[in-house]
Parts: structure tokens; sequence; C-alpha cells
């Protein structure tokens, strides 16, 4: 997201949520294994940095893409530093692919290109690293291997399954960004966690703000951790909801960053109640 162009002309949470994808069901309901989020096994060293990597695959378009139909039509790699915690973002574009059964593995090769419009930026990050093109091998369900023999890229995978405590999944917030794959004191929570605390918190009318979202959101959560395209709906709330609100808070407009959130929940209201 490209920070200029947000801040002078940002819009408010309502015009955000227009775009917000309805929830929709396959037949059985079966989600639990829709997807799978891959972290690396080792820190990825630069320029003496380290860095940890991670990406999520929707497993419904994996599949569906071994009938000769790409589904799956990119990748996003999410890049975050050790000390300090920082978080990038790059995207892959997947212009080829194909499936190999080997014994018990279930393989996708990925042919990745980086995504220059998205990955603004962070583009000359992810061409030093990953180069224009790499290859993205996944073992479904186990591990997962990038790699680009130009630059010896190599960097391994797990498949991660966190544990999350029973009541830390109750805000919209903190549910998309455990989906991007960021640690519960990431930045962008943290950011928001002292917004709520320093600003809304100490005003009566924002406090009235917090006991309704603290009513309406675990409800509207349960309801989109049930749908077919949970991750879909979550990545549109991470970038139209979170990333501007951060923005602006960063840009020292509050009450701006506070309207955008309460505009932007409203509309999710219509949807998701």
């Amino acid at each position: 997201m490209d920070r200029k162009k947000f801040l002078k002309k940002a819009s408010s949470g309502v015009i955000a949520a227009t775009l917000l994808p309805l929830i929709s069901f396959n037949e059985k309901h079966e989600i639990d294994s829709v997807y799978e989020d891959y972290k690396s096994v080792d820190f990825k060293d630069v320029d003496g940095e380290k860095w940890v990597l991670s990406f999520t695959i929707d497993n419904i378009k994996l599949t569906k893409s071994t009938r000769d139909i790409i589904m799956l039509k990119q990748i996003q790699m999410f890049v975050m530093k050790e000390e300090p915690n920082v978080n990038k973002t790059l995207y892959f574009d997947i212009n080829n692919f194909y499936f190999k059964k080997s014994g018990s593995k279930n393989l996708y090769y990925l042919s990745l290109k980086i995504n220059e419009n998205k990955t603004y930026g962070d583009i000359e990050f992810a061409e030093d690293n990953f180069g224009e093109k790499s290859v993205l091998l996944i073992d479904r369900g186990v591990n997962a291997l990038i790699y680009n023999k130009d630059l010896e890229t190599d960097i391994n995978f797990n498949v991660e399954e966190r544990e999350i405590p029973d009541n830390i999944e109750c805000f919209l917030t903190t549910a998309c960004v455990f989906h991007k794959g960021f640690p519960d004191d990431c930045y962008e929570l943290t950011t928001l966690r002292n917004l709520r605390k320093n600003i809304m918190n100490p005003d009566i009318n924002y406090k009235k703000l917090i006991s309704e979202y603290e009513i309406i959101a675990p409800k509207m959560l349960t309801n989109i951790n049930n749908a077919y395209n949970k991750g879909e709906i979550l990545d549109h709330i991470y970038e139209n909801l979170v990333l501007p609100s951060v923005m602006l808070v960063e840009s020292g407009e509050n009450k701006r960053a506070i309207l955008h959130y309460t505009d932007y929940v409203k509309e999710m209201k219509k949807l998701y109640l």
C-alpha cells in the first residue's frame, strides 16, 4: 500500500469496506484444513540481520489447480525482522504450476515471479533475496522449499501449528494478523492497542464504541471462521482496516484512525452479523 497516496485521499471506512467479500460456505462446511501456514525453519540472514519468512496456502484452490485450472494465482510472503520488529509483505504471481504424486507425498511446484505493483517499496529487497523469478515446492501439509539457482537461495519451511489461547481471537484485528502469521506482539497489534488504551479508553464516547465492539466482534468472527472464504475475508480486513488505521496513527491522525475503524466495522456488521 502506498502510504503517501493513502494519506492524501484517505477514504472513510465505509468506502474501504465496499469490497468486503460476502461470506460463502461449501456444502459440508469442512474448513479446518483449508488453510495451511508455512514458516521458515531457520532465520534468513540479510546484511547481518535475521529475518523469518512465512506464507499461507489456500488448499482448496491448490487442490483444484491439479485439474489443469490454476485457481491459486498469487502467493503472499510475509517477512519479519527478528530485532526490531519490522514486517514486509512480498507478492509473487504464479506463472506456472504442476503437481506430482511421489509415494505418500503430494508435491506442488509453483513458478513464482515478483508482482512489482503490489510489492511496492520492497521490490529491491525481494529481487535481492529471491530473484525476479523463483520456484516454490510444497509437500502439502508437511513442508516447503523456495529456491533460486542463480542466487543460490534455498529456504526451507515447515507447516506451523500456532497454539492460540481460547480467548485470543475474540477481536477481528487479532484474528487477521494471526492469519498473516504475525505474533501477538507485532507492530500492528501493539499500535492499535496503544490507541485503544491511551486515546479511546479515557474518552466516554469512545468507551461506548469499545463496549459495542466487544459484543459484536466475536459474533462476526464466529461467522467468518465458519466461512469457506475465511482467508479472503481476513486478508481484506488486514489490508483495508488494520493497515490504514495503523498508517493514520503513525501520522498522528488518531481521530481519523478511529473514524476509519468505526465506519469499516459498521459496514462489516451488515455482512457478517
